[in-house]
């Protein structure tokens, strides 16, 4: 008699459009990557960041998942701030723990904002105008 190879036990890690809609879905609601990843039909966290580099359609996806994520737990904060319920201390330090991450994770909710200074080759950004410069500006930028 013929013996049967075991069935290959594991996580999934091929690529399907179905299991990258749940996952990408619970990541716009704010659910972590390494919660969804612990579910036995999901794929791992590495898998994740592999489908990711491979597949240009699949990264933007997940960019436009993590920015909706951001919103959810903005909303998560807002909801935590009006609760009554929680001890202001510990509130304090949800909420701020909340608004650090998501400055660190979205410009969007940055409490700075960056800006860029450039200035054309040669030029030192914040450096006076020659009148010659102003007045091409001023013309259109044509001489």
């Amino acid at each position: 008699m013929g013996e049967s190879k075991p069935k290959k036990q594991g996580r999934p890690s091929k690529y399907t459009t179905k299991l990258a809609e749940e996952f990408l879905a619970r990541i716009s609601a704010g659910e972590k990557i390494t919660h969804i990843c612990k579910d036995k039909h999901m794929p791992s966290a590495v898998t994740i960041y592999a489908w990711e580099r491979r597949d240009e359609e699949f990264l933007k996806s997940f960019a436009r998942a993590r920015d909706k994520a951001c919103d959810a737990i903005s909303y998560e904060a807002m909801e935590i701030a009006d609760n009554p319920e929680i001890e202001p201390a510990h509130k304090r330090v949800m909420v701020d723990t909340r608004l650090k991450l998501l400055g660190m994770w979205s410009n969007r909710y940055a409490s700075k904002q960056a800006v860029a200074h450039t200035a054309p080759e040669g030029r030192i950004a914040g450096e006076p105008l020659t009148r010659d410069e102003l007045m091409a500006i001023a013309r259109g930028g044509k001489d």
